[in-house]
């Protein structure tokens, strides 16, 4: 548990970076990229089923990183979130996850529309962090 705790921490500082660094440099196209991934998220966490959750997630986290315009970044956020991906999955089946994480998406999607660097980054590293402690409870429960 340590070391995913470790990579949740990894990947909330690159993803806060890539939030930061989307709001000041994404195109008007990109915005709208990740604007649609937000609404389908939404829609989603209401309606589908977790799987479906979870591919629309990925393509909400994956329109921001590509907003960064920057692609030393996007790799290594690919490659540590590619070791934390099953705990992800896991994680999105865990009870109220698919709840709550669209009001953390709307914070960051927010944040990006208007152009905000220092809130995108802040709520963008409060929701993978919130994450860790989701695989937290997971372990312990799953000690039960």
């Amino acid at each position: 548990m340590a070391q995913i705790v470790d990579l949740f921490e990894v990947v909330s500082e690159l993803e806060a970076f890539a939030a930061r660094l989307a709001a000041t440099r994404a195109t008007d196209a990109q915005m709208a990229a990740i604007q649609i991934a937000h609404d389908q998220c939404g829609f989603l966490a209401r309606t589908g089923d977790a799987r479906d959750y979870f591919e629309a997630n990925n393509v909400f986290h994956s329109a921001i990183w590509a907003a960064t315009n920057n692609q030393a970044l996007i790799e290594q956020i690919r490659a540590a979130d590619k070791r934390l991906t099953p705990y992800r999955r896991q994680i999105t089946f865990y009870p109220r996850r698919k709840q709550d994480s669209p009001s953390e998406h709307k914070q960051i999607a927010e944040a990006l529309a208007l152009r905000q660097p220092d809130i995108a980054q802040s709520a963008m590293r409060d929701h993978v962090m919130i994450l860790a402690d989701d695989a937290l409870q997971m372990a312990r429960d799953l000690r039960l």
